[in-house]
């Protein structure tokens, strides 16, 4: 019975902080570990080599802080030529206020295999969502990515040593960030993407937890034999987004639906009338109108 209670009020939190975000900010992105965010939190997304537990704070903040601390060193750096604003101002067009965040952590690169060869030889999507009831699609998308931690020589074999690889159109890329780009283009259909590159990896030292199991070496590469117990993983490469597209619509879909079914008057700790949560409500359902698919990036 407890438990049920809380389900509904963080259902209630929920809907009206959106209705004030939607209000007050420019964009806000809803972020979390589990795929279902309401009622209740669902069963936890799984990342490539890592070990964690859904029920610690430390241990989930840790993944989501991964992903926010990479999605913005696209204007964080010292060199950068975009700005939050900027970011914003793609993601948020058509009044769409809400964005889709995703993870790749770590970013799954074998310790003996170039990016080229890990892109060719990749299955399904390179990345998944981290935003609760919002599954990425792969098409008609605006996409904000970052990786870190793929240094530039390990792009491509050398041309004495490609052989099949050099009739691969992506051998012609010159760079990381090109390559990357190529790919997105070739797998996401419609879609408008913003790739930023960074050499250096994320470092993963004492306070961040263990979540890395035995495969993940000293520098987050792939290993095949299992890393020794003394030796701590030190850095990983870290692959994350910022999404605008129709998914998000669903996601506003499913909170409005649910929190419809909600008897306000049970809950005497909101002081709030019925007629304010009608307004939350439809504002909920009005911010999920931006998100029909009926446009062209």
């Amino acid at each position: 019975m407890q438990s049920s209670q809380n389900d509904v009020l963080r259902l209630l939190n929920l809907t009206f902080s959106f209705n004030e975000y939607r209000k007050y900010s420019s964009m806000f992105v809803p972020l979390c570990t589990s795929r279902d965010g309401w009622p209740k939190p669902g069963a936890p997304r799984r990342f490539y080599h890592t070990q964690y537990n859904a029920n610690l704070l430390y241990h989930t903040s840790a993944i989501l802080a991964s992903a926010l601390d990479t999605v913005t060193l696209k204007y964080r750096q010292k060199s950068r030529n975009s700005s939050l604003m900027d970011m914003c101002s793609d993601l948020t067009r058509y009044g769409r206020k809400v964005s889709a965040a995703s993870l790749c952590f770590p970013f799954s690169l074998n310790i003996d295999s170039d990016f080229l060869e890990c892109l060719d030889n990749w299955e399904g999507q390179l990345v998944q969502s981290i935003t609760p009831r919002c599954e990425l699609r792969t098409d008609k998308l605006m996409q904000y990515l970052t990786l870190r931690g793929v240094p530039e020589n390990r792009l491509k074999k050398m041309a004495h040593e490609a052989n099949k690889q050099q009739h691969l159109p992506a051998y012609k890329c010159n760079s990381i960030k090109e390559m990357l780009e190529y790919y997105l283009s070739c797998t996401t259909h419609d879609s408008a993407s913003n790739v930023t590159t960074v050499q250096k990896p994320m470092l993963v030292r004492t306070p961040f937890p263990e979540l890395f199991d035995e495969h993940i070496g000293y520098n987050g590469n792939i290993i095949s034999a299992p890393r020794p117990q003394h030796i701590k993983v030190d850095s990983v490469p870290v692959l994350a987004g910022l999404y605008s597209g129709s998914e998000i619509g669903d996601m506003l879909e499913s909170l409005h639906s649910s929190a419809r079914r909600i008897k306000i008057a049970k809950f005497h700790g909101f002081e709030v009338e019925r007629d304010e949560f009608e307004d939350c409500l439809d504002s909920i359902f009005e911010l999920r109108e931006n998100y029909n698919d009926n446009y062209v990036i």
